[in-house]
């Protein structure tokens, strides 16, 4: 009888600990695919769903617009311990960053940490080639393009005048033409939920190519963006980022794409501001700073620090993401 009794409990047990794993599963991934080596290693993961990502129109509407319409790593600043704490203490899951040095596609996923409920904020960057402004079951946010460095405003998708597929070819503000293909980024974002695949793959056109993806809670989802602008020449060595407005518990996000080689001091962040996500792309770079918003208002003009860069080499985006409503 006792015999019987242990190996009972000890099948008992097996099977809580299968349930266990189950249940650190996220997106596709495994605790002990994070501990073999994060999101970015080019690992072989039988449980990793992916979904080629097509064009699709879904855009959010904001500044006034109409619409008719492999090298990658993991960047966890600080959040070692955070799957046992409070969600309502987090504004972060983690980032997620992943280059193409001139592909025709590339692999983005989800960070490690990501929740279903999660919203996640796609900034997709690219130097000498072309961007997509749709992508299937992601909403755009914002973009600035631009076709030269003394660029004096962003090319928005509303200056679309030639399309090819999801990409733009050609456009026109006012006397302002070209293809936007010097530097540009474009943020799109969607919420997660649990049959989400945890990774997709982009179609590309040419040029160097990043991305980085950062997961945020508690997000509005019937109004996830608050407030967006962005900037193309801001004649400064540093990166000035244009004000926005946000409300208390918001969360700002900051899009620096470099048409140059930089370090990651070169442009420290603003004051009050964190890097959540750094990389180099051969001769290009890119930055991504976030910060909670602790008062409502104008967040005014924010510049990084360091010695920075020759004058109107960046794209630039701010982007309140709208925490105002907890969900």
């Amino acid at each position: 009888m006792i015999v019987k009794f242990a190996i009972v409990l000890l099948s008992t047990l097996a099977q809580s600990t299968v349930l266990v794993e189950s249940s650190s599963t996220r997106l596709g991934r495994t605790a002990q695919d994070i501990k073999a080596g994060g999101d970015g290693e080019k690992q072989t993961n039988h449980l990793r769903k992916m979904k080629t990502i097509q064009g699709g129109e879904s855009i959010a509407h904001h500044d006034g617009e109409t619409i008719n319409e492999a090298d990658s790593s993991s960047f966890l600043p600080g959040l070692r311990a955070l799957r046992g704490e409070d969600d309502s203490k987090n504004w972060n899951h983690g980032t997620y960053k992943v280059a193409a040095k001139r592909r025709d596609r590339m692999e983005v996923c989800s960070p490690s940490a990501t929740r279903g409920g999660d919203t996640l904020f796609l900034f997709l960057s690219s130097s000498g080639g072309s961007l997509p402004l749709q992508l299937d079951q992601w909403t755009r946010g914002a973009e600035c393009f631009k076709s030269d460095n003394k660029q004096q405003e962003c090319f928005r998708a509303s200056h679309c005048m030639d399309k090819d597929g999801p990409f733009c070819s050609q456009f026109r503000n006012g006397r302002m033409s070209g293809d936007g293909n010097d530097l540009g980024t474009v943020m799109f974002y969607k919420r997660v939920t649990k049959d989400d695949p945890g990774c997709w793959v982009v179609d590309l056109k040419g040029g160097n190519t990043w991305a980085v993806v950062t997961a945020i809670t508690n997000v509005n989802e019937r109004d996830p963006i608050r407030d967006v602008s962005g900037a193309s020449c801001d004649n400064s060595s540093n990166s000035v980022f244009p004000s926005v407005y946000g409300k208390e518990n918001d969360v700002l996000l900051l899009s620096q794409s470099f048409d140059d080689p930089a370090l990651e001091g070169d442009f420290a962040p603003p004051s009050g501001v964190s890097v959540i996500g750094f990389l180099q792309v051969n001769e290009d770079t890119g930055f991504l700073y976030g910060e909670e918003l602790d008062q409502t208002g104008e967040t005014g003009r924010l510049r990084t620090k360091g010695r920075g860069g020759q004058l109107c080499k960046d794209a630039l985006l701010s982007v309140v993401v709208n925490r105002g409503e907890r969900v």
